[in-house]
């Protein structure tokens, strides 16, 4: 089963790094689980996966110490590129491989800088790391400070704030005539996600955090309006799914928000010991992103099999050809009989596919429909059902 890629993509202080170990403390630490329609159990957490493969080039493998947030402690900023690597495990069953790519801050900048042609000689080595990423990412996490898109009002100042201008310098240049094909992005199926990360913030007012932070997203969603409808073009024509959900890595009561460097950051409260950290969102984010992979897995492998099965059909009647030399039906055998062992395994992999989307949707589906916000979807996407 072929391996899910999430690349995260932010300005410094957006909460990248952050965001990683609330996936430790949400989903390796603890089971998240529930029940099916039939009353089963069915729990799910990320595994350790190891190392990354060597032949991913400029990764230093993330150390899982490096990205804890503990107690009066966050963990310092990204100043390289660096890489997560878990698998996904679903009732205690290895289903896949899931690699996290975690920039520094100014590769945001340095990608779009890249693609419009300017000079940024000092992070040219991120940035061809993180655009060559991005064309192969299953899932694009767009990190956006929710205490900034909520306190800034002027509209060029909150794009500059939360990123917004080069997030949509980025999507705007990859999806333009010329952009999109040239430069590899024209992929499909791809899952785009915009968190709203920090919204534990005790200084983001009531009405934006009302509703599930509804307002918010509105206002994120007009920040980001270039990344909003480059998804929406995409929905149809190449399968693209995108949303806007509000996280945080701490939970509310846990720190409080200071202005720092003419923004703001947060600070763990003074008293230690009434620190509770419970992250909120994380769970959905994760879960949501790898189950839309792993259907488009699946529809994949049908794809797959539908061609190989004409293949073998073919091979199977030039097997019997009378006219047709020795050495050419014994190749033709031999193919039929390879393409049906591929066949065959290609059924089994979906079959747990099957099992661990229908499941997890049956356990954590009405908190994806209540978390995600905005939510852009494929009209005619495809319904996993059979072999």
């Amino acid at each position: 089963m072929e391996s899910v890629y999430i690349t995260m993509m932010g300005i410094s202080g957006s909460g990248k790094t952050s965001f990683l170990s609330a996936v430790h403390q949400t989903m390796m630490n603890t089971n998240i689980s529930g029940y099916d329609k039939s009353g089963g159990k069915i729990s799910v957490h990320f595994a350790s996966g190891g190392k990354v493969p060597d032949t991913e080039r400029l990764r230093s493998q993330l150390e899982l110490d490096d990205v804890l947030i503990t107690p009066g402690r966050f963990p310092a900023g990204t100043e390289s590129t660096r890489w997560l690597h878990l698998t996904l495990c679903v009732n205690n069953e290895r289903i896949c491989s899931v690699y996290f790519s975690d920039y520094k801050g100014g590769a945001i900048g340095a990608a779009d800088n890249a693609q419009l042609n300017l000079e940024d000689e000092d992070d040219e080595a991120t940035r061809g790391v993180m655009i060559e990423r991005m064309r192969q990412s299953n899932v694009l996490l767009v990190m956006a400070d929710a205490v900034n898109l909520s306190l800034y009002e002027r509209e060029f100042e909150c794009r500059s704030k939360v990123g917004a201008n080069r997030a949509n310098a980025i999507f705007s240049v990859l999806s333009s005539p010329g952009g999109f094909a040239d430069s590899g992005f024209s992929r499909e199926d791809l899952c785009v996600l915009l968190l709203l990360t920090k919204s534990d913030s005790e200084i983001i007012p009531p009405e934006d955090k009302a509703n599930n932070f509804f307002r918010l997203s509105q206002k994120a969603l007009k920040m980001f309006s270039i990344v909003e409808s480059v998804c929406a073009l995409n929905a149809d024509k190449r399968n693209w799914t995108f949303g806007v959900v509000p996280v945080s890595a701490i939970g509310e009561g846990n720190v409080v928000t200071v202005p720092f460097g003419g923004q703001y950051r947060s600070e763990f409260i003074s008293d230690l010991s009434k620190i509770n950290i419970v992250p909120y969102n994380i769970d959905v984010v994760m879960l949501f992103s790898v189950c839309w992979s792993l259907r488009d897995a699946w529809r994949k492998n049908l794809l797959r099999m539908k061609t190989l099965e004409a293949e073998a059909a073919e091979n199977a009647k030039n097997a019997k050809g009378f006219a047709l030399k020795r050495e050419t039906l014994e190749k033709n055998q031999k193919l039929f009989t390879e393409k049906t062992a591929e066949i065959g395994r290609l059924k089994k992999e979906n079959e747990k596919l099957i099992f661990c989307c229908d499941k997890i949707d049956e356990v954590f589906g009405e908190r994806f429909a209540n978390s995600i916000n905005c939510r852009i979807e494929p009209s005619s996407r495809p319904v996993m059902a059979g072999g």
